[in-house]
């Protein structure tokens, strides 16, 4: 037997079969030769700009002579492209001058890793080299030798690491404690070897070349020939929206340091500190860009981050593309997302049963409405059959044309709704792995995700799907539920019938429901239920019993032993986890990592499944006793847990 880590991959060739050995067996012998030279993609060398080390009173001085050289050229009578341009120039022209930079290899993976250790680690390179070129027993013995001592020096230095630098982290540099556990998680590896064609793609230029010719295949072509008409409106028209200094200045101080760069190479840093010197130019420039309704090249570009869905680690159809967008784009969204909201909330206009993407909901929130009308039904001891859809690449499918209809018919006009289709059409994307970009792609379709506008987009194009429904139609962003009470053969109809209005929805806007993943389950506590197959694009649904809806274990009446099995098991790996990596740590560390790591496994959603049978309840309190013995560091039997 041959087992793998799961890499579908052309490892074995030549794979042949013989007879067996006559007079010894009468078994067929199978001969291969086994392809174990995997390349290791290693990741390129980053400059990161030391801010800590900047003279601030020089970059305010340049910002500030910047936004006066911006505006005694007239920027008025320039168009928004050349503006833009002047101004990044200037401000890339600051962060090389005025702020020192460093490069940093792959060696960040392991921050424990000093200068002296990598010294000895190319002494001992140089020990192998030695011995596999002389083959003296000598040489053997002293690599081996210093092999070892090395060995035990790592885990020295390892064990010095946390206790002198992640002991006092926590609250100071979290981003130390949390290099530190990144890089002991096994699964934090970046992009894997993928499997496409029959080959395994092992470097960043080939995986990212791969990615995107993913992602353009995911796009759909509009017909524009046929655009539903959505009829007459009568909601008002939202407001002309004015980008004032003051609001453009709280959003720039207000920006996260860490986020990545986009394509226009401005840190988030260098706008923080400048905020308020470089403000009037943005309000400028957010208003020229609103008026014109025009974008600046860098706003429509994008660098795309793979980001594993569930599956096959190896199958680039597993990934679903995150954008990188330039930060001062953001910012501007920013504005606008907020004006349009309160345009929504004051007309009322969102579905009331859509939780995703929107203050006050969430998973839990969505959660606890769907259940409660599951165990409402139960406690009557009635039958509910749920229907739950899922659309297939939804947010990279939808139709420009057919969004802007349905902005437009919702009060988002005039410039807003101009600006919007500008910042829809002529985008383009490439996709960065380990520093390696591919090539750019024009984007055809869809809201770009990790944009500020982008899920908002999302929610208005499917705003309508419950129009004409008769059953429950529950919505978290693009998963959707649909369910209803079954007492009678005319509740089954009823299902049927909502289920066909969705596809021919789907249809008519140019979405597509993924039957493959979408599933039936019946909800009863009674001994004969009612059994009946729901069809999708005339093909059956699967039923399922339990089903993992938003992060918890649905069962078929509405026990939760499956849910709480699932979660003790990720609490129980996430404490060995803890346990392995932290043992030297203070009570500080240690509480800090329970609390980050093990705690919301336990926790997630509890307001809907809370356990009251005492076996669940003593499963997870197991979990917590245990982490709170390690924490303390107190495994005697003489003391009781709870005064700990």
């Amino acid at each position: 037997m041959f087992a793998s880590n799961g890499v579908k991959a052309d490892l074995v060739n030549n794979l042949m079969s013989s007879d067996g050995i006559s007079g010894i067996n009468d078994h067929v012998a199978v001969t291969f030769e086994l392809n174990l030279t995997v390349k290791i993609s290693e990741k390129k060398p980053r400059t990161v700009y030391k801010f800590a080390k900047a003279n601030l009173e020089d970059i305010h001085h340049d910002a500030e002579t910047l936004s006066k050289n911006f505006f005694k050229r007239n920027p008025e009578n320039i168009s928004i492209e050349g503006n833009w341009q002047f101004f990044k120039s200037g401000l890339l022209s600051i962060l090389d001058s005025r702020v020192p930079k460093k490069n940093i290899g792959s060696w960040n993976d392991s921050p424990w890793i000093t200068r002296d250790l990598k010294k000895l680690l190319r002494k001992k390179k140089r020990l192998y080299n030695i011995y596999k070129k002389s083959g003296k027993a000598s040489d053997k013995l002293k690599y081996r030798s210093f092999h070892r001592a090395l060995k035990t020096k790592f885990r020295s230095v390892q064990d010095q690491y946390i206790a002198n630098i992640l002991d006092g982290a926590v609250k100071e540099k979290p981003k130390k404690f949390w290099s530190y556990i990144k890089s002991k998680k096994q699964d934090q590896i970046g992009i894997p070897p993928l499997y496409v064609n029959g080959k395994v793609l092992t470097d960043s230029t080939s995986k990212a070349k791969a990615l995107i010719n993913h992602f353009q295949q995911i796009f759909s072509k509009e017909d524009s020939s046929f655009l539903p008409n959505i009829g007459c409106s009568d909601i008002p028209a939202m407001e002309s929206i004015i980008f004032d200094r003051e609001g453009i200045i709280n959003l720039l101080r207000n920006l996260d340091s860490k986020e990545a760069n986009g394509p226009d190479k401005l840190p988030s840093t260098l706008l923080k500190i400048t905020a308020s010197e470089i403000a009037e130019v943005l309000s400028f420039l957010n208003s020229q860009s609103y008026e014109s309704g025009q974008l600046p090249n860098d706003w429509k570009n994008a660098y795309v981050v793979p980001v594993f869905k569930k599956g096959d680690k190896h199958d680039p159809c597993n990934y679903r593309p995150v954008s990188l967008t330039a930060v001062l784009c953001k910012i501007m969204e920013h504005i606008i997302y907020r004006h349009i909201m309160h345009h929504l909330e004051d007309n009322d206009i969102l579905f009331a049963n859509q939780h995703g993407f929107r203050k006050n909901h969430s998973c839990e929130s969505q959660l606890i409405l769907s259940v409660e009308d599951l165990a409402k039904n139960l406690d009557h001891g009635d039958q509910m059959d749920m229907i739950i859809l899922d659309f297939s690449k939804a947010f990279d499918k939808v139709p420009h044309q057919r969004l802007i209809s349905k902005l437009q018919f919702y009060g988002i006009q005039g410039s807003t709704l101009t600006w919007i289709k500008s910042w829809l059409t002529s985008r383009s994307q490439s996709v960065i792995i380990d520093g390696v970009s591919s090539k750019s792609v024009d984007v055809i379709s869809g809201v770009p995700q990790g944009t500020v506008l982008g899920p908002l987009m999302f929610l208005l194009f499917i705003n309508d799907m419950q129009n004409g429904l008769g059953c429950t139609l529950r919505l978290f962003a693009n998963d959707a539920l649909l369910y209803h009470k079954i007492t009678h053969h005319d509740d089954i109809l009823a299902l049927l019938r909502d289920l066909d209005k969705l596809g021919q929805w789907a249809s008519r806007w140019q979405m597509l429901f993924n039957p493959s993943k979408c599933y039936k389950m019946s909800v009863f506590r009674s001994a004969s239920p009612v059994v009946k197959h729901y069809t999708l694009y005339n093909q059956t649904l699967v039923s399922v019993r339990p089903y993992h809806y938003l992060g918890v274990l649905l069962s078929s009446d509405l026990r939760w032993n499956s849910h709480v099995d699932k979660i003790a098991k990720k609490g129980n790996s996430s404490l060995a986890f803890v346990k392995r990596n932290l043992y030297a740590c203070s009570e500080e560390i240690k509480r800090a990592a329970y609390v980050s790591l093990v705690r919301p496994h336990l926790e997630y959603a509890s307001a809907v499944w809370d356990p009251y049978r005492q076996n669940q309840v003593e499963k997870l309190e197991a979990i917590q006793n245990r982490a709170a013995r390690f924490i303390k560091h107190d495994y005697s039997y003489n003391t009781s847990v709870s005064n700990l």
